[in-house]
């Protein structure tokens, strides 16, 4: 038998980073936000504008407003906090959603005629570079709020 310390310490709890409760929640409804904001551009352009109520129009650019600014509070947060280590995701995830644009080129070849791209190319458009632009910020986020022991 050795005299050697143990270093283990069995009840200790994980530190969590200071960003936890706000961090993976602000990130969650971010990405909610997101696909629900998406959703509006992507139904009107595929159906006939007079029959949407004029309250979807005030709800899109309300849910717009809110994605706007709650990316901007995840980029405020994690600046200057991103690391290699988000880099390196966010990079693997631009080549993941690069994918997305050959079945649009498809979706363009075939339907095209019936989709009104110009209520559909910039409603998608800025919220993709919103989320190409926030992704490492809301990477870092989403890492700081787990237990330190949990992110290697």
């Amino acid at each position: 038998m050795t005299n050697k310390p143990d270093n283990s310490i069995p009840d200790a709890k994980p530190v969590v980073r200071p960003f936890a409760p706000r961090g993976r929640g602000l990130v969650l409804a971010g990405a909610a936000l997101f696909v629900v904001s998406s959703a509006f551009p992507v139904l009107a352009s595929l159906s006939r504008t007079e029959s949407l109520p004029p309250w979807m129009g005030w709800l899109d650019v309300t849910l717009a407003i809110a994605l706007a600014l709650g990316m901007v509070w995840v980029d405020a947060i994690a600046r200057g906090r991103i690391d290699d280590h988000a880099r390196q995701a966010s990079y693997r995830l631009y080549r993941l959603l690069a994918h997305l644009l050959i079945p649009l080129l498809i979706v363009f070849f075939v339907f095209g005629d019936r989709i009104k791209w110009e209520i559909l190319l910039p409603g998608l458009a800025w919220r993709l570079w919103l989320l190409v632009y926030t992704l490492p910020a809301g990477l870092t986020l989403w890492r700081m709020s787990l237990p330190t022991e949990a992110q290697t």
